[in-house]
């Protein structure tokens, strides 16, 4: 689903922050809330465009060419990219590092024929999932094409690696499991993964 990210117990709408809990609410439900949501959000414009301006004019102009389905799908890509931002600090999507960055992603989603519309004076990718984001932006970081924040990067990899660890040592023992007849260092050894 594009518009949720799973939490314990349940999701976070990418849209409105509402915490859905299951059992109470389901995947689809949730995601169609957010959807319902998603599509009263209005066009924004650029900071910098004054209203009024012939730059606000052009853009509107852009917006209004869009088809339904295409205004839907951008409204999409924006969470879904939003949501991306999120996954990952440490990737630059600002000034001209992230214009490089950009043009690296846009360049997976036309490998992989991707549809594209003007907005806001840039070509857009209509990505609509954070998850179509995530493997381009992991693809392109495997070729080393992509610039990231260094500091970022390596805290990332850390957490990561202590998760891992912090997994590996503390593994939950199986309920079906008969321990009684066991000793403490064998229960021991399986508790650190070891059989």
């Amino acid at each position: 689903m594009g518009l949720l990210r799973k939490i314990d117990g349940g999701w976070v709408g990418i849209a409105t922050g509402h915490t859905y809990l299951a059992p109470r609410e389901c995947e689809q439900s949730a995601e169609a809330q957010e959807r319902k949501y998603a599509r009263t959000l209005p066009f924004t414009m650029p900071k910098d465009v004054k209203p009024g301006s012939a730059d606000e004019a052009r853009l509107r102009m852009q917006e209004e060419a869009l088809t339904n389905v295409e205004r839907s799908d951008f409204q999409d890509t924006v969470l879904a990219y939003q949501e991306f931002l999120a996954r990952n600090p440490e990737y630059i999507g600002t000034g001209a590092a992230g214009d490089r960055n950009a043009e690296q992603l846009s360049e997976y989603f036309a490998m992989h024929g991707k549809k594209f519309v003007r907005m806001n004076d840039a070509i857009v990718p209509l990505a609509t999932s954070a998850e179509q984001w995530q493997e381009a932006y992991d693809w392109k970081l495997a070729m080393g094409s992509v610039e990231v924040n260094s500091s970022a990067m390596e805290a990332r990899k850390q957490l990561k690696a202590k998760e891992a660890a912090q997994a590996a040592v503390t593994r939950e023992f199986s309920e079906d499991e008969d321990y009684s007849n066991l000793s403490l260092e064998q229960i021991a050894e399986r508790a650190r993964g070891r059989r």
